[in-house]
């Protein structure tokens, strides 16, 4: 049976968010690398159902904060989830293209990423990182958290996993001709960027992230809002079976152990 939905959809559809190694906890330790500051332009590139730019621009009220996905039901929902939060200083955009950018040269000051790269297939990755670089002004920042594969899987095993995970998810699980750490860095610097420090996820957050708890209306309507989403996912039959369906094939990936490690990368435009 083809499955006509993307995993992502379905996700959509529940409101999820923080879905990124290691989740909110690695959002926490990317918003303390950020150091974010007043009148900013700050760019999320793949924004999903919202979480991390409500998140964001909740606390840094006088940062302006843009953000841009290709998937429209995406932009519906963190459109929804921006305005039930109040949010104002924050816009979202819809893009028909994976590697281009509707922006000038030289326009951002930092700009943030998780878990959207390394699903892109082929060397769309090594073109959105060129387009990255173009719209970040230089000596900008770029941080990104993404899943890359393990050096313990090989290129014919990656390659399995991929056909699999398209075919089931409708998205592969991280991107085969840039497979290792390595790979990216090696790209990363290629482009034209400094690969200033590379976070291991699972080592690191071990460590007390530095930044303190914060509480706020729009993050408290958030959190709400993906509650409710969860909630009304879960009352409707075919999304239901959906997750099911979805649980039971991710057992069969899980089998093969840990082959995904989760990075924070930060770099700097040369």
């Amino acid at each position: 049976m083809i499955h006509s939905q993307n995993i992502l959809d379905y996700y959509c559809e529940s409101n999820t968010g923080y879905l990124h190694p290691k989740g909110r906890k690695a959002t926490k330790l990317l918003l303390a690398e950020l150091n974010l500051q007043q009148n900013e332009n700050v760019l999320e590139f793949g924004y999903g159902t919202g979480a991390t730019i409500t998140f964001f621009s909740s606390i840094y009220k006088k940062t302006n904060f843009y953000g841009i996905d290709y998937n429209e039901l995406m932009y519906t929902k963190a459109k929804s989830r921006l305005k039930f939060c109040r949010i104002k200083n924050a816009t979202l955009e819809i893009n028909n293209s994976q590697t281009s950018l509707p922006y000038e040269n030289d326009f951002f000051d930092k700009i943030y990423i998780e878990s959207v790269l390394a699903i892109l297939e082929g060397d769309n990755l090594k073109l959105i990182f060129h387009e990255l670089k173009r719209v970040l002004k230089p000596k900008g920042k770029l941080i990104i958290n993404e899943g890359i594969w393990s050096e313990t899987f090989s290129i014919e095993t990656i390659k399995e996993m991929n056909t699999f995970c398209k075919f089931h998810f409708g998205i592969i699980q991280a991107n085969e001709k840039y497979p290792y750490i390595n790979d990216w860095k090696k790209l990363i610097e290629r482009i034209g960027f400094e690969v200033d420090n590379i976070h291991n996820l699972k080592i690191d957050l071990n460590k007390k992230v530095g930044i303190k708890k914060m509480i706020s209306l729009s993050l408290f309507l958030s959190n709400l809002f993906s509650s409710y989403g969860n909630f009304k996912s879960k009352m409707n039959k075919n999304n239901k079976l959906k997750h099911l369906n979805y649980k039971k094939t991710m057992s069969i990936t899980a089998e093969k152990g840990n082959y995904l490690n989760g990075y924070l990368i930060m770099c700097t435009k040369k």
